[in-house]
C-alpha cells in the first residue's frame, strides 16, 4: 500500500540553565507527504466519521408570516435589542501570574514584588528546525500514483520569551515544480534565486522571513493607516497604542514564477484529480500500468531484451519476441533510475531498452527516458530506390509511462471519416500491394518493403471508389519539407458517380540520429495525412441539408454540424438546402471557391424560396479558410433576431435596394427596404440579412411593435452595445431595448429585442400594477414571475396591492435608482420596490417583506421626551405675488383661525393636526400655515411687500406665530412616547426621502437616514440626550435615549480602539514567466518591481515619515553617494551640504537643516506591500502594486513593452510624490450580532497605464493556452449560443433579488481609469519566427480576425479597403498580395473612463460585480469612437489634438480640484495646469509627427516584400538610443545602410533567392532587389525623420520604458531551468549581432565582459569564437575577430615562444590569430 507520509524522526532536547533560563531545541528530519485523490479521500472519511453531527429533524413547511401589526406602535421593552442590554464587563486588574497571590494579598513588601519580576525576566528560548518538508501532489492512473507537482520546503524558527513579551523569528525556504513527462524531468514553478560570486552562478531557494512580536503599551507611537478614521493632521495629535501582536512577513529576493504549456496542462490534471478527492471516481484509464510499453509496427518480429534491468508481469524474463502488433509491458526494477531526485532540476538518468531485428541484423540500446524519436540504420544500408535504409523508435509519454514503437519512417494519418486502403507499387512496378487499412482518425505505419521500394509510390484506394491512379511520392519530402497533392479516386458507378477526392499533405521532421543528440539529413520521420478536400460547418440555428455532387445523397447537418465534402471540387457548384425555415424551403446552388492566397474569406451565398405566391431570397455569409490545403467553409447568418418582447415585431432592413419581402407573407412595394416580421409566438432566433450587393457594408435597421410607427435607424454592428428606441403610437410609446452580443464562433451578431421596462415579482403571491389614470385596469404580474411592462403614464409613476385585496400602495417613481418599502395595512405588511434604471432598460423587482426592509426603526429611550417625526415635505419656490393685506388680516382675525392654501411654502410649518403615516399625500401638498407664517410668502419672485397696517399685523402675528411653533408638533407628523418603538417607511416615496424629527430643544432636525451618526443634545427639562443612527443588521435604526453607554454601545465607535493583531506582508517583487515550452519561447514576463531610493522626512515630533518629491530625491541621492563614495575611499567628505540652493542636509545625523527642520530617512517601496489589520470590531486593509510592467519576450516585436504605467512628463514628475501604481484601502466594520458587513471606507487608486498590443503577442498566447475559437467544436459554440438566445425574459434582465445577502458601503470609489492604447496588426507569432512563414498577410490570424470583428464593423471595414487598394498595388507590381499596414495601425489612443462612486448604498457581491462591469464597459463602448478616430490613414494625426486638448483640460479642471482640497493647493494646481499644457504642446507635437512618420516607414518597408528587412527594421526600431545623440546617429544609421541595402540588394537578393529556390528564387529576387533599391533608401529617410522627432519627444517627456530582462535562453536539452539573467544577456548579443548573422547557424553557449564599461565582450558559441565591440553611436556589436572551432589546433605549451609563435595548450592556445593588443590583453584577462 502506498505511504502517505514516510517515516521520519522527531528529537527535543531542553532544560533550565543556572540563571533559570528555558532552553529547547526541536529538530525534525525530512518529512515526505504524498497526496492524491485517494489519500484525501480516506482522510476526509475518517474526519467526517469523527465529527459527524446528528441528523437534523426535518423542518415543517413555512407558512407566510404575518404582518398584521407591523406598523403599530409597540413598547421597548417587548423587544430583546442587543445594544439594550446590560454590558459585562471583565476586570479592570488581572492578577499577575508571575507574583504569588498569597503575597499580593498580604501586602508583600517591595522587595517580594522585585523578586517576582526578575523571576518573569528569566529568558525562554525554543529553536525548531525542519530540514526538509517534500509534499508530492500525485494522480491516481490505473494502478499507479503519477507525480504532477513537488513543493521542497525547508523551515527554521527562534521563539523567545513566550511568557511575557513573545518574539519569534523564523524563516521558510520553498521551491515548487511540476513533473515534465515528455522530458522525465521536474521543472521549476517557482524558480530558484540566482546568485553570482566571482563570476560563477549558484542557485538557492526562495526564502520568506517572518517576525511576531507582541508589543508593549507606548504613548507615543506611530498612528495606524486609516484614511477613513482620522485625518493626517489629527494623527499627529491622537496618541495610538500600538497593536498587541505583530506580524511581518518580508522577502529580500524577488518570487520568480514560471509558467509554461506543459505547467498549465499538469495544473489542469491536478485541477481534476483534487475535484474527485471527495468523490472517490474510478482511477484515469492507462494504456499501460508498466513503465515502459514496447510495441511492434514493423513487418519483421521484434526481440527484447531485459538484461535483468526490467521485468515482465512480475518475472524475470531474459527475451520476448514480439510478432507485427504485438506489444510486451516492462517494469524497471530501480524505480529511482526513472524519475530524477525530487530536489533536482537535471533530467532523470538515461534508461535503455535493448531492442533485435534478426531479419535485419540488427541490435540496438534504444533510450527511452525522454518522449522523442530516434532514427537507427539498419542492414543493408541502402533500399531499392537507393535511400538510406533504416526504422524509427518513436518514444511517447503517457503519463509517467513511455510507450516505444518501432516502426518504419513513413506512416500514413487518415483525417477522413471513411476508412482507407493503402497500397504499394511492388519491385517490377506492373502490381499494387495492399500493406494495410487507415482507419478513420486512426495511424497505418507502412512497412520497411513499401518504403523502400523503387518507386517509392504509395496509392489509395476507399470503398465503392477505385485505387487512385496518380501516386504520393513519399520520397519528394527528402527535398521539400512539405507536399501537397490531390488524388483522385474515380467512382465505380462509372460517369454517373463523381470521384473521390482526397488531399495528401506529406511532412518531414527532423529526429535524432541513434543514441546521440544530433539531427542528420538521413534522420527524419515522414508522415502523410490524408484530409477531404472541404469540411462544411452549419452555425445556423436550423438544419442544413447538404446534397453530395453526383449521387445527391443528403446529409442532413444539425445546429453546430459538419460533414466532409470528399466529392466536392473547387470550381463545382454545391447544393444547400433549408428544408424547415419559416416552414419554407430554401435552396442555394454556389461555386466551391477557394480562398486567395491562402487567406481567410467571406463570400455571400444566395437562397431562394419558391414556396407560396412569391418568391423571397436569404443571402447568407460562409467563411472560407484553408487549414493544411483543405477548405473549412462555415455557413452563418450575420444577424441572429432574438424577439422577447411578447408582441409582434417587425424589422426593416435600410439598403440600397428597393424591394420589400415578407418572409411569412405579404409584399409592399414602394418602400426603400425589406421587411422581416416576427411574431411573439416564434421563440426562435429570426435570420436577419442583407442583400449581396450590401451584404458587407454599414447595416442598420428600424423596428416596429404591431402597428406602430417605424424607431429610428439604428447600427447593428457595433458589439457590446445597448440601448432603447422609441415606436410611438396612438395609444402608448413603446420602448424597445436593442441589445447586441457576439456570438461564441465570431460571426454572428445576435440582437436581442426586450421591452424597456421590465417588471419581476419574487414574491410568494401575485402582485398588481396602477398606473396614474383611474381608468386604467391594475395589472396582475404572477408570483415568481417576469412580465413587460408598457407605461402609458408620463409621469413614471405606480402603485402596487397584492392580488385579491383592496389596501393598496402609495405611488412609487421609476424615473430613477431607488429601493423603497411600500407601506400595506394588512397581513402583508407592504412590498418592497427595488427601481435599477440605466440607459438601455428600467427593470422593477417586487418582493414580499423580510426584516430589514423598513425605512428606519424608530426608539424612544427617552425617560420624557417625546420625539415628533415626519417626511420633509417637497419645497418648491412660490412665484406668486404676496397675498392680499386683507386675506391676512381675514386669516387672523377671531381667535388664531387656521386656512389651508393649495400652496407651496419655502419651509415645513408645523401643525397640531396628527395624520397617520399611511395616508395617500400624492399630488399637491396641502400644507397648513399660521398666522406665523405670514411673512415668508414672497418667496421666489415680486417684489417684498409695502409696510402697511396689513403688514404690521402680519409682523407681530409672526411673533404669536413662533410661540405656537415651539409648542406644536409640525404638520403630518407622528409623536413616538418615551419607551416606545415603532417602524416608519416613507410617506410619499415620489418626495423628498429625508425625515424631519424633533426632540427636546432640537426643532425640525434634517435626517436623510443613510449614514451612521450619533450625537449629544438637549432635552426639553435641559438634561443632556443623544440621539444615534446605526445599522442593525439590514434595518436601518434612529435611537434617542439619554444613556451614553447605550448610545455608544450602538454606535459602535471603533476609530480609536486599539489593533488586536497586525500583519504586514513586504515582498521584493514578483515575476510571472510564460514559456511556450513546445516552441522554446519566451513568451511574457509580468513584472512587480519595487521603486527607487525614496527618502522621507519626519517632524521633530511627528509620528510619520513622508515622501519628499521626485526633484527632492533626486537630488538628494545623487549628494549621498557622493558622500559615501568619498568616505569608502578615504576622503573627508562634508557632513553639511546645501542643494540646489534650498536644501540643507547632514548626512551623518541624517537631518534636514532648511528650509524646514525634519529627520530624514533612505527607503523604497516593495514591489508588493500588504496590511491587514484587526480588531474586536473593526477590519483594515491596505495594499500597494508598486509598479506592475508587461513585457512582451517575442524577438520580432512591436511592442516590446505591453503594459506599464505611464509616467507623467518630467516638468510635472519633479514636483510630485512618488506613487504606487495600484494602491487600496478598506475599512470595515465588525459587529458581532448580524451578517451584515459595513465597509466604512473602501477605495482604489490605480494610475494611468498603457496598453500596447501587436498580433503576433496576441498568436503567442492563443498558442500557449490553446484557445483559438476556429479550431473548436462547433457543435459546442453553436449550441451553447442556442441556449442563450431561448432563454426566458428573466434571464436576459438583471433582476435584482431583495433578500441576498447584501453589504452595506457607506464610500465606496474606484478611481478613474486613463489608458493609452496601441495595436499594430504585424509581428512575430508564438514560434519566435519573423513575420508571417507563409508569405501571407500579418492579418491572418483567426483569433485577431474575431478579436477586431468584435470590436465592431469599423475595423472590418477598414481592413477590407485597405485589402482592396493594395491588391491593386500588387496587381501591377509584381502581382504579389499584401496588406497596408498604414490603415491597421492604432497608435496611442486615449481611453478616459469617469471614476465608480456609491456612498450609503446596499449592494450584494453579484450587484456590486455587475455594476462596476457594466461602468467602465459602457463607457469604453462608448468611447470606441476614439479608437476610430485613432485609425486614420497616416499614423494617428488625432493624438497631436488629443495632446494639445488635454493641458487645456489639465489647465481647467486640477486647478478646481486643488481648490477642493485646500486654498494652499490652489497654487500647486495651477503650476501643474501650466507645466502640463508646456508638455503637451511641446512633446505631443513632436510624438505625432513622429508616429505619423513612423507610420509610413512600416508602409514603405511592406513594400520591399522582404520579411528578412522588415524584422530587421523592428529590431532596430525596438532598440531605444540612450539619449538624443545617440537617437540622431541611429536615426543616421538607418537612413544611410537604407541606401547600402537597397543598392546592394539588386545584386545579392537574385543569389539568395537561387539558392533558396532555384530560377524561381532567382526571378523573385531580381523582383525584390529592383523594389528595394527605390523602397529602402525611401525608408531609410522616412526612418530618419521618425527617429528624430521621437528623439525629440523623450527629450521633452518622460523616460522610455524598456524591458524588465531579456528574454530566456533556452538548452539544447530543452529542459526549462531557473532564469540566468547573464546567459540571457549573451544570447540577446548573439542574436543582435551584425543583424542576426550568426544567429540561425550558431548557439549561444557563454561569454565574458571584458571591460567595466561592457564594450568588448568575448563570446562562445557551438561554432566559434568571438570577439564583439559595441558602438555605442550606432548601438550594435560588431565581430573584431572570429575564430572557428574547427581551426584551433593546440599546441604543446612552451616557456621562451619562438619567433612565430604557435597556438599553446593554455587559454591563449585558443585565441585567434593577429588579434590587436588592447583585444589580446582583454581575451586574457577574460579567460
Amino acid at each position: 500500500m502506498p505511504q502517505i507520509v514516510s517515516p521520519f524522526a522527531v528529537s527535543v532536547m531542553g532544560g533550565l540553565t543556572p540563571t533559570g533560563d528555558t532552553r529547547l531545541q526541536v529538530e525534525v528530519t525530512d518529512v515526505k507527504l504524498h497526496v492524491n485523490a485517494a489519500a484525501i479521500h480516506l482522510l476526509t472519511s475518517i474526519s467526517s466519521g469523527l465529527t459527524s453531527a446528528p441528523p437534523r429533524p426535518e423542518d415543517p413547511a413555512t407558512k407566510q408570516p404575518a404582518w398584521t401589526e407591523l406598523w403599530d406602535t409597540r413598547d421597548v421593552h417587548s423587544f430583546n435589542f442587543w445594544f439594550l442590554q446590560p454590558e459585562t464587563a471583565d476586570e479592570a486588574m488581572q492578577q499577575d501570574d508571575s507574583v504569588a497571590p498569597a503575597a499580593v494579598a498580604a501586602g508583600a513588601t517591595v522587595a517580594a514584588v522585585a523578586t517576582g519580576a526578575a523571576r518573569q525576566a528569566h529568558r525562554e528560548e525554543l529553536i525548531f528546525k525542519m530540514r526538509s518538508l517534500s509534499v508530492t501532489v500525485e494522480q491516481v492512473v490505473g494502478a499507479r500514483n503519477v507525480p504532477l507537482v513537488l513543493l521542497d520546503a525547508s523551515f527554521e524558527a527562534q521563539v523567545k520569551d513566550w511568557s511575557a513579551k513573545l518574539l519569534v523569528e523564523s524563516s521558510l525556504k520553498l521551491e515548487l515544480a511540476y513533473y515534465n513527462s515528455l522530458l522525465a524531468a521536474w521543472e521549476p514553478i517557482i524558480e530558484c534565486v540566482e546568485r553570482r560570486d566571482a563570476g560563477m552562478v549558484s542557485f538557492s531557494p526562495w526564502e520568506l522571513h517572518m517576525k511576531v512580536e507582541k508589543n508593549e503599551d507606548h504613548t507615543e507611537i506611530t498612528s495606524p493607516l486609516s484614511p477613513a478614521s482620522v485625518s493626517s493632521d489629527v494623527a499627529e495629535l491622537v496618541n495610538f497604542q500600538p497593536p498587541v501582536l505583530s506580524i511581518h512577513v518580508s522577502t529580500k529576493d524577488p518570487l520568480e514564477v514560471t509558467v509554461t504549456r506543459t505547467c498549465l496542462d499538469v495544473l489542469t490534471d491536478l485541477q481534476e484529480s483534487l475535484a474527485n478527492a471527495l468523490e472517490l471516481t474510478a482511477p484515469v484509464a492507462d494504456e499501460t500500468d508498466a513503465h515502459f510499453l514496447i510495441r511492434n509496427q514493423l513487418d519483421q518480429r521484434v526481440v527484447v531484451l531485459t538484461n535483468g534491468e526490467y521485468t515482465v508481469h512480475g518475472s524475470d524474463i531474459e527475451e520476448v519476441v514480439l510478432d507485427e502488433g504485438a506489444e510486451v509491458p516492462l517494469m524497471a526494477r530501480d524505480l529511482a533510475s526513472v524519475q530524477r531526485a525530487a530536489s533536482s532540476t537535471a533530467a532523470a538518468d538515461t534508461k535503455t531498452v535493448r531492442v533485435k531485428v534478426p531479419a535485419l541484423d540488427w541490435t540496438a540500446d534504444i533510450p527511452v527516458t525522454r518522449a522523442e524519436s530516434r532514427f537507427f540504420r539498419v542492414s543493408p544500408r541502402r533500399g531499392d530506390g537507393g535511400d538510406s535504409r533504416g526504422l524509427l523508435a518513436d518514444i511517447r509519454a503517457h503519463f509517467d509511462s513511455k510507450i516505444v514503437t518501432i516502426r518504419s519512417c513513413v506512416q500514413v494519418e487518415n483525417h477522413q471519416s471513411v476508412p482507407v486502403k493503402v497500397y504499394y507499387m511492388n519491385s517490377g512496378g506492373n502490381e499494387l500491394h495492399c500493406v494495410g487499412v487507415a482507419e478513420p482518425h486512426g495511424m497505418l505505419a507502412l512497412p520497411l518493403a513499401a518504403v523502400y521500394s523503387n518507386t517509392a509510390e504509395i496509392f489509395f484506394g476507399v470503398e465503392g471508389y477505385t485505387v487512385s491512379v496518380q501516386p504520393f511520392v513519399w520520397r519528394e519530402l527528402q527535398n521539400t519539407p512539405e507536399v501537397t497533392r490531390t488524388l483522385k479516386c474515380d467512382s465505380k458507378k462509372g460517369k454517373e458517380g463523381h470521384p473521390f477526392c482526397m488531399l495528401c499533405h506529406g511532412e518531414m521532421k527532423p529526429v535524432f540520429f541513434e543514441a546521440s543528440r544530433a539531427k542528420t539529413l538521413t534522420s527524419r520521420s515522414y508522415r502523410i495525412h490524408l484530409r477531404p478536400p472541404a469540411v462544411l460547418s452549419n452555425l445556423l440555428p436550423v438544419e442544413v441539408t447538404y446534397l453530395r455532387p453526383g449521387d445527391l445523397e443528403a446529409v442532413v447537418l444539425p445546429p453546430g454540424g459538419s460533414c466532409q465534402m470528399s466529392t466536392a471540387q473547387a470550381g463545382e457548384r454545391v447544393t444547400l438546402q433549408l428544408s424547415s425555415y419559416l416552414d419554407r424551403r430554401w435552396a442555394c446552388n454556389h461555386i466551391l471557391e477557394e480562398p486567395t492566397d491562402g487567406r481567410d474569406g467571406l463570400s455571400v451565398w444566395s437562397f431562394i424560396s419558391a414556396d407560396g405566391d412569391h418568391q423571397a431570397d436569404l443571402s447568407l455569409g460562409v467563411h472560407t479558410r484553408s487549414v493544411d490545403g483543405s477548405l473549412q467553409l462555415a455557413l452563418y447568418a450575420p444577424f441572429w433576431m432574438v424577439n422577447r418582447t411578447g408582441k409582434m415585431l417587425t424589422y426593416k432592413r435600410w439598403a440600397s435596394t428597393l424591394s420589400m419581402v415578407s418572409l411569412f407573407g405579404g409584399t409592399t412595394v414602394g418602400e426603400a427596404s425589406s421587411l422581416i416580421y416576427h411574431p411573439e409566438t416564434f421563440t426562435e432566433p429570426v435570420l436577419f440579412s442583407f442583400k449581396p450587393s450590401s451584404f458587407f457594408s454599414k447595416k442598420k435597421a428600424s423596428v416596429r411593435v404591431e402597428d406602430s410607427e417605424w424607431s429610428d435607424k439604428f447600427s447593428l454592428d457595433t458589439v457590446g452595445s445597448g440601448g432603447t428606441v422609441t415606436c410611438a403610437s396612438h395609444s402608448t410609446d413603446y420602448g424597445i431595448s436593442v441589445q447586441i452580443q457576439l456570438s461564441r464562433s465570431g460571426l454572428t451578431r445576435q440582437v436581442y429585442f426586450l421591452p424597456s421596462v421590465v417588471v419581476a415579482n419574487n414574491a410568494p403571491y401575485d402582485v398588481q400594477i396602477h398606473e396614474a389614470p383611474a381608468e386604467e385596469d391594475w395589472f396582475t404580474i404572477p408570483a415568481n414571475s417576469c412580465l413587460p411592462f408598457w407605461p402609458r403614464d408620463k409621469n413614471k409613476e405606480l402603485r402596487c396591492r397584492v392580488a385579491g385585496t383592496t389596501e393598496e400602495t402609495t405611488y412609487f417613481s421609476y424615473k430613477i435608482t431607488n429601493d423603497c418599502l411600500l407601506h400595506l395595512k394588512n397581513k402583508y405588511g407592504g412590498i418592497s420596490t427595488s427601481v435599477q434604471v440605466d440607459e438601455a432598460s428600467t427593470i422593477i423587482t417586487l418582493d414580499d417583506y423580510v426584516d430589514g426592509m423598513a425605512t428606519v426603526r424608530l426608539i424612544n429611550h427617552t425617560p420624557s421626551d417625546e420625539v415628533a417625526y415626519h417626511q420633509r415635505p417637497f419645497e418648491q419656490r412660490s412665484t406668486q405675488p404676496v397675498a392680499d393685506p386683507k386675506q391676512l388680516r381675514s386669516s387672523v382675525s377671531g381667535p388664531l383661525r387656521r386656512r389651508t392654501v393649495r400652496s407651496v411654502a419655502s419651509r415645513p410649518v408645523r401643525s397640531s393636526s396628527l395624520r397617520d403615516s399611511s395616508s395617500d399625500l400624492r399630488g399637491a401638498e396641502e400644507l397648513d400655515w399660521g398666522v406665523h407664517n405670514v411673512g415668508r410668502l414672497v418667496l421666489g419672485g415680486g417684489e417684498p411687500p409695502r409696510i402697511t397696517p396689513g403688514a404690521l399685523i402680519a409682523s407681530e402675528m409672526q411673533r404669536v406665530g413662533q410661540t405656537l411653533r415651539e409648542n406644536a408638533p409640525p404638520p403630518d407628523s407622528s409623536v413616538l412616547k418615551p419607551g416606545e418603538v415603532r417602524l416608519y417607511t416613507w410617506e410619499r416615496p415620489t418626495s423628498e426621502r429625508t425625515l424631519s424629527w424633533s426632540c427636546g430643544k432640537v426643532k425640525g432636525r434634517i435626517d436623510p437616514l443613510v449614514k451612521d451618526g450619533i450625537e449629544e443634545f438637549e432635552g426639553k427639562d435641559g438634561t443632556p440626550l443623544y440621539w444615534v443612527s446605526f445599522l442593525d443588521g439590514m434595518q436601518r435604526t434612529l435611537m434617542f435615549t439619554a444613556d451614553l453607554a447605550v448610545a455608544t454601545q450602538a454606535h459602535n465607535a471603533v476609530e480609536l480602539e486599539r489593533i488586536d493583531q497586525e500583519i504586514t506582508v513586504e515582498i521584493e517583487g514578483v515575476g510571472l514567466s510564460l514559456v511556450n515550452n513546445i516552441t522554446q519561447t519566451d513568451v511574457m514576463y509580468l513584472g512587480i518591481t519595487s521603486s527607487g531610493v525614496v527618502w522621507e522626512t519626519q517632524k521633530a515630533h511627528g509620528k510619520r515619515f513622508r515622501a519628499m518629491t521626485s526633484l527632492q530625491c533626486a537630488l538628494l541621492e545623487r549628494a549621498h553617494q557622493t558622500y559615501e563614495n568619498q568616505r569608502m575611499v578615504g576622503a573627508t567628505a562634508p557632513t553639511r551640504q546645501v542643494l540646489d540652493n534650498k536644501m540643507e542636509v547632514d548626512f551623518a545625523s541624517m537631518q534636514l537643516l532648511q528650509p524646514n527642520r525634519r529627520y530624514l530617512r533612505r527607503t523604497f517601496q516593495s514591489g508588493v506591500w500588504l496590511q491587514l489589520r484587526t480588531s474586536a470590531h473593526q477590519r483594515q486593509f491596505h495594499a500597494k502594486l508598486n509598479r506592475l510592467q508587461l513585457d512582451n519576450q517575442l524577438r520580432d516585436s512591436v511592442f516590446p513593452v505591453v503594459l506599464a504605467p505611464v509616467p507623467p512628463p518630467k516638468s510635472i514628475a519633479a514636483d510630485s510624490v512618488p506613487k504606487a501604481f495600484v494602491e487600496m484601502s478598506v475599512v470595515e466594520r465588525l459587529a458581532e450580532h448580524t451578517m451584515v458587513r459595513q465597509y466604512k471606507y473602501c477605495k482604489m487608486l490605480i494610475q494611468e497605464f498603457h496598453v500596447k498590443l501587436d498580433q503576433g503577442f496576441i498568436a503567442a498566447l492563443v498558442d500557449v493556452f490553446s484557445v483559438d475559437k476556429l479550431n473548436r467544436n462547433t457543435k459546442e459554440l453553436v449550441e451553447s449560443d442556442l441556449e442563450l438566445a431561448r432563454e426566458e425574459l428573466e434571464k436576459k434582465v438583471a433582476i435584482r433579488s431583495l433578500q441576498e445577502q447584501r453589504n452595506f458601503f457607506d464610500f465606496l470609489h474606484f478611481s478613474p481609469l486613463k489608458i493609452h492604447v496601441s495595436f499594430s496588426m504585424t509581428g512575430a507569432g508564438g514560434g519566435g519566427g519573423s513575420g508571417n512563414s507563409s508569405g501571407g498577410p500579418p492579418i491572418a490570424s483567426g483569433f485577431v480576425q474575431l478579436l477586431l470583428q468584435s470590436v465592431g464593423v469599423t475595423l472590418t471595414e477598414i481592413q477590407d479597403v485597405v485589402f482592396k487598394v493594395w491588391v491593386g498595388v500588387y496587381r501591377a507590381w509584381l502581382g504579389v498580395y499584401s496588406v497596408g499596414v498604414t490603415l491597421t495601425e492604432i497608435q496611442d489612443v486615449v481611453f478616459k473612463l469617469a471614476y465608480f462612486q456609491r456612498e450609503h448604498q446596499f449592494l450584494s457581491q453579484t450587484e456590486l460585480t455587475s455594476e462596476v462591469t457594466a461602468h467602465y464597459t459602457g463607457q469604453a463602448v462608448k468611447q470606441l469612437y476614439v479608437l476610430v478616430l485613432g485609425l486614420d490613414v497616416i499614423g494617428n494625426p488625432f493624438g497631436l489634438v488629443v495632446g494639445l486638448t488635454d493641458g487645456v483640460s489639465d489647465l481647467f479642471y486640477e486647478p478646481v480640484q486643488g481648490a477642493i482640497q485646500g486654498p494652499g493647493e490652489f497654487a500647486e494646481g495651477l503650476a501643474l495646469g501650466v507645466t502640463s499644457l508646456f508638455s503637451h504642446a511641446v512633446g505631443g507635437t513632436a510624438g505625432a509627427v513622429s508616429r505619423i512618420t513612423g507610420t509610413l516607414g512600416k508602409g514603405i518597408a511592406a513594400l520591399t516584400l522582404d520579411q528578412e528587412y522588415q524584422q530587421k527594421r523592428r529590431e532596430a526600431m525596438n532598440r531605444r538610443p540612450a539619449d538624443f545623440t545617440s537617437g540622431i546617429a541611429q536615426s543616421g544609421r538607418g537612413l544611410f545602410m537604407g541606401v547600402v541595402d537597397g543598392v546592394t540588394g539588386v545584386v545579392r537578393k537574385p543569389i539568395e533567392g537561387a539558392q533558396e529556390e532555384g530560377a524561381l528564387g532567382f526571378v523573385k529576387g531580381m523582383g525584390k532587389g529592383m523594389v528595394g533599391l527605390f523602397t529602402r533608401p525611401t525608408s531609410g529617410v522616412v526612418d530618419f525623420a521618425s527617429g528624430s522627432f521621437d528623439a525629440v519627444k523623450r527629450t521633452m517627456d518622460q523616460d522610455e520604458v524598456t524591458r524588465l530582462r531579456p528574454a530566456r535562453h533556452f538548452q539544447a536539452d530543452r529542459i526549462i531551468r531557473p532564469y540566468v539573467r547573464h546567459e540571457a544577456e549573451g544570447a540577446k548579443t548573439l542574436l543582435e549581432l551584425e543583424k542576426g548573422r550568426y544567429a540561425s547557424t550558431d548557439t549561444y553557449v557563454a561569454h565574458a565582459i571584458c571591460r567595466p564599461d561592457r564594450r568588448l565582450v568575448f563570446l562562445l558559441t557551438d561554432r566559434r569564437v568571438l570577439l564583439l565591440t559595441r558602438n555605442e553611436i550606432f548601438g550594435n556589436w560588431q565581430a573584431v575577430q572570429e575564430a572557428p572551432w574547427d581551426q584551433q589546433q593546440p599546441a604543446a605549451v612552451t616557456e621562451t615562444p619562438p619567433p612565430n609563435p604557435k597556438p599553446t595548450a593554455g587559454p591563449a592556445a585558443r585565441r585567434p590569430r593577429a588579434w590587436p593588443a588592447p583585444e589580446l590583453a582583454a581575451y586574457d584577462s577574460a579567460i
